[in-house]
């Protein structure tokens, strides 16, 4: 297990944001590890905010439309959680970055 990182269901999830101010070309995924998905921001929001440091955090996650060239945000905040689904994937922020989760065998 990596540091920084929890499981979940079989799933291993980092809980720390990195590689910011990177565009998604720049940034490389691990082998065997992925970006989350909107599902998976919706759902460990809702269960494990506080294990996963879901507060205060934007980072990319997978586009939940394909057939764009998009990439999309997950953005949690003091006040709300929400999910920006036309994010240009050439777009950079000091504050915008990544996390990988991984599926266990």
């Amino acid at each position: 297990m990596k540091k920084n990182t929890i499981i979940i269901n079989n799933i291993e999830y980092e809980t720390k944001t990195h590689d910011f101010n990177k565009t998604l070309s720049e940034i490389k995924i691990p082998k065997g590890w992925r970006l989350w998905t909107a599902e998976e921001c919706i759902k460990l929001f809702n269960s494990h905010e506080k294990e996963l440091n879901l507060t205060d955090c934007w980072f990319f996650i997978k586009q939940p439309f394909n057939k764009f060239n998009y990439v999309a945000r997950f953005v949690a905040d003091s006040y709300w959680a929400d999910l920006y689904c036309s994010g240009n994937p050439s777009f950079r922020d000091g504050s915008l970055g990544v996390r990988f989760c991984r599926e266990l065998k």
